[in-house]
C-alpha cells in the first residue's frame, strides 16, 4: 500500500546554482533529463524537477545560497545534516566533479589565450577581439605570439586587436555577453590550469602575489559560476560577492571522491515567498540520490520522505513466534530486522479462542490456502476444517502466543494490532475482494492485489480553528464547510496526480479513495475546557466525526452527480449524425477536461460513480449502507441522513472511501496542533531550533494561570519538578487540572470509547496510539479486549511506554522535585485499583 505525499521540507533557493553537464545553472533552469554532479563526482540524469510555493523563512548559509531549515547538506563526516542543525564555524563538503572530456584539437596554448579572453577582451559581432588595457601587454603578446595569431598594437589606448581563434558561440552568448564554452569545463587537468591561467593574467595577477590574494573581476554571474566550476575541477575553491572572485585558502580532501571543505561564516533567517525547487534524480543507490549546487552536497529524496515498510502476519501463520522477535533489541543478530515495522492481522477466532484459553493451530499457508482471502465465519469454518483434518504444524495455548505479542508490544512499542474482520466486514470496498492489511500507520484499509496497488490520498483538517473560546462552542457548520472543500481538493489530485506505477494508478483511478482526518483535538478540547475524558467531550468528539461523515459523503454525491452531467451531455453530442463543427468543438472541450472511463460510458444508472461501484454486487453505500449502519449506530438528527441515502440511491458517490484518521505529526507542526486525537504527552517540553534548545509550554494552560494571577517563576518551577504535569499542584483549581491532564494521566479506556465513538463515522481506520506507564500483560489485555468488543478496526498503532528512569533535572530546586513526586505519587495511587474486575480504569486499561 502507498501514500501520495508531498513535502517543502528539502526544496531550496530557486536562485542556487546547480553544478550540470553543460555548466552551472540556476536550479529554477534545470529542466528533467539534465545531468547533474552528484556526491560521487560523476553525473546522473534528473528524473523529476519539483517545485511548490513557500512563504516563510529560508536559512541563508554563508551567503552561498538559501534553504529550507530541513534541506540536508553534505558535512564534513560524508554524512547529510539537516540545515537547522548547522551552526557557524561547522563544515559542509563540496564535491569536486571527476568527469574528462578532451577537445584534441584545442590546444594548452588555446586554453591559455581563451582564459585571458574571458575576463578582460571585447569581442565584437565580426568576431574581432579587443584586449583591454588591465593586463600586462608583454603578457598577451607573448600568448599571441606563441599561438601565431598576428595582432595590431594600439599603445596609446593599451590595447591589443586581433581576429578570435575560437568560433563566435564559444566566447559569446545569443546576447552578445561573454560566456564559457561548456564542453571545455571538462578538459583534462593540464588544459584547464592553462585555462586557468589565462584567468589569473587577464586580471592582471602577477606572478608574485600570494595565492591567497588572487582574485578575478567579473560582472557577470553566469560568467562566474562558470569560472568558479573550472577552478573547482582542479581542486581550488572560489568565492563570488557579485563582483570579484576571490580564492579562498583550504586544502582540498582526497578520498574516494575529492572534496573541498568549506567552513560557514555565518548563517542567517531571510524571508521568502514564491516557488522553491528540488531535483529527482534517476540514480538507484543512495549516493547517486543527490546533487552538487554551490552551497556544496545536497540530498534530495525526490521532495519525499524515506520510505517504510510495514510487515502484516496473521496469528495462524506458522512463524509468527520468529515474527514476534525481529525487532526485538536481544538475541540473535542475524534473526532481527529492527528497520522494519511489525503488524498482527488478527481474525476474531483467534480473540475468541484467547478469552476462552483453548488451544491454537500454526499453519503453512502452502498447506492450508485460502485462510487470507477467508473472513468471520467463513475463515472460522475453513480453519477448523483445516484443523481436524490435521493440516496444522503445531499447537499452542492461544494465551501463549497472546502473551508474546504483548511482551514484544511491551518490548518495542510493535506489533501493531488490527482487527481482521472488523476491517473487512465494516469496508465500503467489501465487494471487491479481502483487505489482507492496513499501511505502514494502520489508518488505511483499502484493497490490494497483484494487478493493482492501493493508494490514498490524504489531508488533516485543523479541529482548534473552529473552537470559539468565548461562548465555549464548536463552529461545526465550519468544519462542514472545509471538509467539503478538503473532499473535492482530494478528488481533484486523483486525476492530476504522479503515479510511480501503473498499478497505484489502475486502482486510484478505479477506486478514488480519499483520507480526510483531524489534527488538534487535545487543543480543542481545552479550548473548551472539556476534560479529556468528560462526557462533554466524548459528545463533541461524536458530532465532529458525525459532520466531517456526512460533508465528506455528501461531498462525493455531487462529485457524481456533476460527473454523470459530463456523461450525460458527452452522450447526447456524440449521439448526433452529421455533427456540425461547433458540435465536434463542444466534444473536443469535453473530452479534453474529462477522462471518461469504459466503465462510466457503458454504465446507465449512477454513470458518475466511481468505477467499482456496483462490482460484485455492489458495495455497502450502492446498496444504502452508510458506515454508521455496519456499526449498528443510530446517527444524531443534526444532518438529514435520509435525504442524503435518496440523492445517493439516484447519482452514487464518487469515492468509495473518505474518512481516515492519519498522524499528523508533522503537519500538526507547522500549524502548531497537537497530533492528531491524541491527548498532550506533557505541558512543559523541551524543542530545539536553529536558535538552541528551548523550553515550551502548553500556551492554553500559560493563558489561564495568567490569567487567574497564578503563573510565577515557582509555579514554572513545580510544573518542571512535576515532569509537566499538574496533577499535584493544589494551588491550580481542580476543574482546571482535569482539562490538562498528560496522555499519561487519562485513562486508556478513554482514548478507547473515543475511538469507538470515531469509528461508527470513519470509514477507513484510525492511527490510535496507546499509552501505558507501566505497562504489564495482564493491563494490555485488558485494552485490547475492550477494542475488539467495542468494534474498533484498529486496537492499537504504536503502544508507548513510560520510562522509568527519569533525567536528572539539574536545573530544578530538589526539594520541589521531591515534594512534586511525593504528590504525584500520591494522587496515582489513590486513582489506581488494580483489583477492579471492570478493568483498571487510571493506568490505561
Amino acid at each position: 500500500m502507498t501514500e501520495s505525499l508531498e513535502d517543502v521540507r528539502s526544496f531550496i533557493h530557486p536562485s542556487t546554482i546547480v553544478y550540470t553537464r553543460r555548466g552551472p545553472k540556476e536550479i529554477c533552469a534545470v529542466c528533467p533529463g539534465d545531468e547533474v554532479v552528484t556526491q560521487t563526482g560523476a553525473f546522473v540524469a534528473i528524473a523529476i524537477v519539483h517545485h511548490k510555493p513557500y512563504s516563510g523563512l529560508l536559512l541563508d548559509i554563508g551567503g552561498r545560497g538559501q534553504v529550507h531549515e530541513h534541506h540536508r547538506l553534505l558535512g564534513a563526516d560524508d554524512t547529510f545534516v539537516q540545515a537547522d542543525e548547522l551552526r557557524p564555524g561547522d563544515v559542509l563538503r563540496g564535491v569536486i566533479p571527476r568527469y574528462t572530456e578532451d577537445i584534441p584539437e584545442l590546444t594548452e596554448e588555446d586554453c591559455l589565450l581563451y582564459g585571458v579572453m574571458m575576463v578582460s577582451a571585447k569581442v565584437d559581432c565580426d568576431n574581432c577581439v579587443t584586449l583591454r588595457h588591465n593586463m600586462l601587454l608583454s603578457a598577451a603578446e607573448e600568448i599571441l605570439e606563441a599561438g601565431g595569431i598576428n595582432f595590431l598594437r594600439d599603445r596609446g589606448a593599451g590595447n591589443l586587436v586581433f581576429m578570435s581563434p575560437f568560433r563566435r558561440e564559444m566566447v559569446l552568448d545569443d546576447e552578445w555577453q561573454m560566456r564559457l564554452y561548456s564542453p571545455l569545463l571538462h578538459l583534462p587537468e593540464a588544459k584547464l590550469k592553462k585555462l586557468q591561467q589565462g584567468l589569473w593574467y587577464g586580471s592582471m595577477a602577477s606572478s608574485d602575489l600570494a595565492d591567497g590574494d588572487r582574485c578575478i573581476a567579473v560582472s557577470d554571474r553566469a560568467l562566474a559560476e562558470a569560472i568558479r566550476y573550472i577552478f573547482l575541477k582542479t581542486g581550488t575553491d572560489m568565492e563570488y560577492d557579485g563582483e570579484v572572485l576571490r580564492k579562498l585558502p583550504g586544502p582540498t580532501v582526497e578520498g574516494s571522491t575529492r572534496c573541498v571543505d568549506r567552513r560557514i561564516g555565518s548563517i542567517d533567517r531571510v524571508e521568502f515567498s514564491g516557488d522553491l525547487f528540488d531535483l529527482e534524480t534517476v540514480g538507484e543507490c543512495d549516493e547517486e540520490r543527490t546533487y552538487v549546487t554551490s552551497m556544496g552536497a545536497s540530498h534530495n529524496g525526490g521532495g519525499k520522505r524515506n520510505g517504510s515498510f510495514a510487515i502484516y502476519i496473521e496469528p495462524w501463520h506458522a512463524d509468527v513466534f520468529d515474527f514476534l522477535d525481529l525487532k526485538k533489541n536481544h538475541g540473535d543478530e542475524e534473526r532481527r530486522a529492527r528497520d522494519l515495522f511489525y503488524a498482527m492481522w488478527v481474525p476474531d477466532v483467534f480473540m475468541e479462542r484467547v478469552q476462552a484459553g483453548a488451544q491454537w493451530s500454526l499453519m503453512d499457508p502452502n498447506a492450508c490456502p485460502g485462510l487470507p482471502d477467508a473472513v468471520g465465519q467463513d475463515f472460522k469454518l475453513l480453519y477448523e476444517d483445516y484443523e481436524s483434518s490435521g493440516r496444522f504444524v503445531r499447537q499452542v495455548d492461544a494465551r501463549t502466543l497472546w502473551n508474546a505479542i504483548l511482551v514484544s508490544q511491551i518490548e518495542t512499542g510493535t506489533p501493531y494490532l488490527l482487527f481482521k474482520d472488523a476491517a473487512n466486514q465494516k469496508s465500503n470496498q467489501s465487494n471487491l475482494g479481502t483487505i489482507r492489511s492496513s499501511n505502514l500507520c494502520s489508518e488505511i484499509l483499502q484493497y490490494s492485489s497483484p494487478a493493482e496497488t492501493a493508494v490514498c490520498n490524504l489531508s488533516s483538517i485543523a479541529l482548534p480553528t473552529f473552537a470559539r473560546a468565548g461562548d465555549r462552542t464548536f463552529d461545526f457548520e465550519g468544519l462542514h464547510n472545509v471538509t467539503k472543500v478538503a473532499m473535492r481538493n482530494l478528488n481533484k489530485v486523483i486525476d492530476i496526480n504522479y503515479y510511480p506505477t501503473p498499478e497505484a494508478e489502475l486502482s486510484n483511478r478505479r477506486h478514488r479513495p480519499v483520507g480526510i482526518g483531524v489534527q488538534g483535538l487535545a487543543d480543542t478540547f481545552c479550548i473548551l475546557k472539556y476534560p479529556f475524558e468528560s462526557s462533554e467531550a466524548r459528545e463533541l468528539n461524536r458530532d465532529i466525526a458525525e459532520t466531517m461523515y456526512h460533508a465528506a459523503l455528501e461531498t462525493s454525491c455531487e462529485l457524481a452527480a456533476e460527473r454523470e452531467a459530463e456523461i450525460l451531455e458527452y452522450r447526447q453530442l456524440a449521439s448526433i449524425e452529421g455533427k456540425s463543427k461547433d458540435i465536434k468543438r463542444q466534444i473536443n472541450h469535453i473530452l479534453k477536461r474529462t477522462r471518461f472511463t469504459k466503465e462510466e460510458l457503458e454504465r446507465r444508472y449512477c454513470p458518475g460513480a466511481y468505477d467499482s461501484y456496483f462490482w460484485n454486487g455492489g458495495c455497502p453505500v450502492s446498496k444504502g449502507i452508510l458506515q454508521f449502519d455496519m456499526w449498528n449506530v443510530r446517527p444524531s438528527e443534526r444532518y438529514d441522513w435520509e435525504a442524503l441515502r435518496a440523492n445517493i440511491e439516484i447519482h452514487g458517490v464518487r469515492n468509495s472511501l473518505m474518512i481516515a484518521i492519519m498522524p499528523t505529526a508533522s503537519t500538526s507542526q507547522i500549524l502548531g496542533n497537537s497530533e492528531c486525537i491524541e491527548p498532550v504527552t506533557a505541558n512543559v517540553y523541551s524543542r530545539r531550533t536553529i536558535a538552541g534548545d528551548f523550553m515550551v509550554v502548553n500556551k492554553y494552560l500559560m493563558r489561564e494561570l495568567i490569567e487567574s494571577g497564578k503563573w510565577n517563576e515557582q509555579m514554572k518551577q513545580r510544573i518542571l519538578a512535576a515532569e509537566g504535569s499538574v496533577q499535584g499542584i493544589e494551588e491550580i483549581p481542580e476543574e482546571v487540572r482535569k482539562v490538562y491532564k498528560t496522555v499519561w494521566e487519562i485513562p486508556q479506556r478513554a482514548l478507547i470509547d473515543l475511538s469507538a465513538d470515531r469509528g461508527a463515522f470513519t470509514c477507513q481506520t484510525q492511527s490510535l496510539n496507546l499509552f501505558v506507564s507501566n505497562p504489564t500483560p495482564k493491563v494490555l489485555t485488558s485494552m485490547h479486549f475492550h477494542s475488539f468488543k467495542s468494534g474498533l478496526k484498529t486496537a492499537s498503532y504504536y503502544m508507548r511506554c513510560q520510562l522509568k528512569a527519569k533525567i536528572q533535572q539539574f536545573t530544578v530546586d530538589p526539594s520541589l522535585a521531591k515534594n512534586e513526586k511525593a504528590a504525584k505519587g500520591d494522587a496515582a495511587v489513590l486513582a489506581c485499583s488494580r483489583d477492579n474486575a471492570e478493568g483498571c480504569l487510571a493506568c490505561s486499561a
